[in-house]
């Protein structure tokens, strides 16, 4: 019974994986990570421009005094409306991809900044 149990064994299913598999593996992943990491832009630092420091400018007056504030931003020869908000949100039209927590935008998009009025 002990030498049909050994051949049963033999022949059975294994449990686990190898050192050796593992190792490919890892490999495989690590190559996977090198190409997306290639593909990947590059991260650029960008100075702040006119209407960026419009936009931080309206946010911290309507953070300061409780009043929604609102400017016109530039891009593209196109005005857009920019709102501040008191609660710290920053609203703008989806074409200058604008976070509406941070009131950061794509530097990509925006030129310059004209004032508004309220």
């Amino acid at each position: 019974m002990s030498d049909r149990l050994l051949l049963e064994r033999a022949r059975g299913l294994r449990r686990g994986v190898t050192l050796v598999e593992l190792l490919v593996v890892l490999a495989i992943m690590t190559v996977m990570a090198a190409v997306v990491g290639l593909a990947a832009p590059p991260i650029r630092h960008v100075d702040p421009d006119v209407a960026t420091t419009r936009v931080a400018a309206a946010r911290r007056v309507a953070l300061s005094s409780g009043q929604p504030v609102s400017i016109t931003v530039v891009s593209r020869e196109r005005p857009y409306s920019v709102t501040a908000y008191p609660d710290g949100a920053v609203v703008a039209d989806s074409a200058l991809a604008v976070d509406r927590l941070a009131g950061v935008f794509d530097h990509r998009v925006v030129t310059a900044g004209t004032p508004s009025a309220p």
